[in-house]
């Protein structure tokens, strides 16, 4: 069996996400399933926090010795004048603290990771390329591309090329971004920083957008597209598989984007009427969570084993009966 050394990866590099205590579980999941599937990881894992609970802390350290740092003095404080003045950022401030992976200049490779999703595949690529930056097509981009596909049915879909208070070419989720530090052409932290002074960002105009916003604004015409295995967001599913030819089986990385997250208890009912293309990831998400924090994995998956054997000799698959057909 052939080792890998590792000698194609670059000299140092990291993964780079964010959390709080009630995204940790989150980030638990998202650090397990990259080392469950990425064996060849060796680099760092930052993770940006604002306060951790010990026991959080404690959790994430188990899975892999992450390092825990602080926002920059300056962005915290711009962050706190957002949040006075403008009432929506007051519960999702800490977003904006994903600009803390472009203030990483001391690694070669950078790639951050949003807290909800989960990996489900050799994510190797990422840190291989030497593009100065990039990351997938956002959910507006897709409605542009999504457009002439409903158009052949005869029918519409509205679309427009404002988002982020301006037109875009191009726009792009902030979920997964793959940053070249070195290759950055002309890039300021401090003049990323300042597109968050107060009177800027109120003439971006109405919008719920964070981080995403400042990303898309500040880095216009510099991103590279990423295929969208690498950021399968579950709400763009039939964007992605009609534009891209990306099904969820292809997919990397799979993207919680949106409100529904795999840590809440929904009503089932609810949940299957109104979102049902959910609960196989959800599914897959908890999985997951069980076996990051099984202390016999080994046993239990031997149990499991024993259990579906049983059921394969007891042939209840012959004992259900057939209602009707669909075809």
């Amino acid at each position: 069996m052939k080792l890998d050394t590792n000698t194609d990866l670059p000299q140092k590099y990291c993964i780079s996400t964010i959390t709080c205590d009630s995204f940790a579980i989150g980030t638990e999941v998202l650090l397990y399933s990259v080392l469950k599937h990425n064996p060849w990881f060796r680099g760092d894992i930052n993770i940006v926090i604002d306060a951790l609970s010990a026991q959080n802390r404690e959790r994430l350290q188990a899975i892999y010795p992450v390092r825990f740092i602080q926002a920059s003095a300056e962005l915290i404080k711009k962050v706190d004048i957002l949040r006075q003045h403008f009432d929506y950022l007051k519960d999702i401030h800490l977003r904006f603290y994903s600009l803390e992976s472009f203030n990483l200049p001391h690694y070669d490779k950078v790639v951050y990771l949003d807290s909800d999703m989960y990996c489900a595949g050799d994510i190797k690529d990422l840190f291989l390329s030497t593009a100065p930056l990039q990351a997938c097509l956002d959910g507006f981009s897709y409605e542009e591309r999504i457009a002439p596909v409903v158009a052949k049915a005869g029918l519409s879909l509205p679309t427009s090329q404002e988002r982020y208070g301006k037109n875009f070419e191009n726009s792009y989720n902030a979920g997964v971004i793959a940053i070249t530090p070195a290759k950055l052409v002309n890039f300021d932290f401090q003049a990323l920083l300042s597109m968050l002074d107060h009177d800027a960002w109120r003439s971006y105009g109405d919008s719920i957008f964070t981080d995403q916003m400042v990303i898309n604004r500040y880095f216009e015409g510099t991103f590279a597209a990423l295929s969208s295995e690498y950021n399968y967001m579950i709400f763009l599913g039939d964007y992605l598989h009609f534009v891209d030819g990306i099904s969820w089986q292809q997919a990397k990385i799979i993207h919680f984007a949106g409100k529904i997250k795999p840590w809440n208890d929904y009503d089932q009912q609810a949940l299957l009427q109104k979102a049902p293309h959910y609960f196989p990831f959800i599914h897959q998400w908890r999985e997951l969570l069980h076996e990051a924090r099984s202390t016999d994995l080994a046993r239990e998956q031997a149990q499991r084993v024993l259990r579906q054997y049983e059921w394969i000799c007891s042939g209840a698959d012959h004992q259900l009966q057939t209602l009707s057909r669909l075809y």
